[in-house]
């Protein structure tokens, strides 16, 4: 097994109830030679100081108090201290197996590489959702990492590698090579501007095959999953950076297609985000959103494979717009 230095990264806001859990599955990983490193992004409970006082009992542990700037920014000063040849990133709500990072470091081969560990959504009610990548399990170097991976790897309904830095090891200069793409703007979503321009440039790929060793909590009853009225612009923000990177880093004449997939995607996002604003009339900003963005012209030329039941009836909306199909959208998702 391979016994280079690990830096974990955990961005840490508000997280008070969380924090024991999170860094005690740090803590507690079988694989010892980690440099964990906390990052206090202005938390105004005790979280602060529960990293401080994590730090006087481990001393691998390393603790950043920094002005409240967002996730991205949060782990973006981790990495900068950090000094591991590998990073791994866990989120202050979440934790982690015991084996996980000694699991996935026994296929750590050289650099330019990412190990991928899948994970399970914890949801309130105690129900476990499990998470893969759309790729098997296996290896994927040279023409086959190409053809599999990075040619497949935007427009997708289920991700081929998912774009969540976290649940997987990732060869550091992968990740500091390519923090010049992070636009901190952008909040749902913004893992893709890391992991996109990493995953293009990775010369291995490893997926593990079952290894739900990331346990992701996801709170039914967030804000987060409600409306977000600056959504339309986080994507606008999102796709020119999936733009810069493909500009960059994507060779092949299918670029615009797979760009115009991933942005017809995450459209639906928007379209289930006015199904949740409060405000009257919801069938009527749908259909303006939808003449807005020129959608039924751009699905026609762009199709989707779609096979998600809800994925699949907001296709057809956006396929077929109207006030009618809109109602019936709208009904659905009330009633679902």
């Amino acid at each position: 097994m391979a016994k280079e230095l690990i830096s974990v990264i955990v961005p840490v806001y508000g997280a008070e109830a969380y924090l024991n859990k999170c860094v005690n599955s740090i803590i507690n990983q079988t694989y010892e030679n980690l440099e964990i490193i906390l990052v206090d992004d202005g938390s105004k409970d005790r979280s602060g100081a529960m990293c401080d006082e994590f730090a006087a009992r481990d001393d691998r542990i390393r603790v950043i108090h920094k002005e409240n700037g967002g996730l991205m920014s949060a782990w973006m000063a981790g990495v900068e201290i950090s000094t591991g040849a590998y990073l791994c990133f866990v989120d202050s709500d979440d934790w982690i197996e015991n084996e996980m990072i000694s699991d996935m470091a026994s296929y750590i081969r050289g650099k330019g590489e990412i190990i991928c560990s899948n994970c399970l959504f914890e949801h309130d009610n105690g129900k476990l959702d499990p998470i893969y990548h759309g790729a098997a399990p296996g290896e994927y170097t040279g023409e086959t990492l190409d053809k599999e991976i990075k040619k497949r790897i935007l427009g997708n309904e289920n991700r081929i590698i998912t774009m969540s830095r976290c649940m997987k090891l990732t060869s550091r200069e992968l990740i500091t090579d390519n923090m010049g793409y992070c636009d901190k703007r952008i909040r749902m979503g913004e893992d893709m501007n890391i992991m996109l321009p990493a995953i293009l440039d990775a010369t291995r790929i490893y997926v593990m095959k079952d290894a739900c060793y990331y346990h992701y909590y996801y709170n039914d009853e967030s804000m987060a999953h409600g409306y977000d009225a600056g959504l339309n612009d986080n994507i606008e923000y999102l796709m020119d950076a999936v733009r810069k990177v493909f500009a960059d880093k994507y060779d092949g004449p299918d670029a615009e297609e797979l760009i115009e997939k991933e942005n017809l995607f995450l459209f639906m996002f928007q379209i289930k985000n006015e199904l949740k604003n409060s405000a009257p009339d919801t069938t009527g900003r749908i259909l303006k959103l939808l003449s807005d963005y020129n959608i039924k012209a751009r699905v026609m030329k762009t199709p989707l494979v779609v096979k998600n039941k809800v994925n699949h009836l907001l296709y057809l909306l956006m396929r077929h717009p109207g006030r009618f199909m809109a109602f019936v959208v709208e009904t659905g998702f009330r009633f679902r």
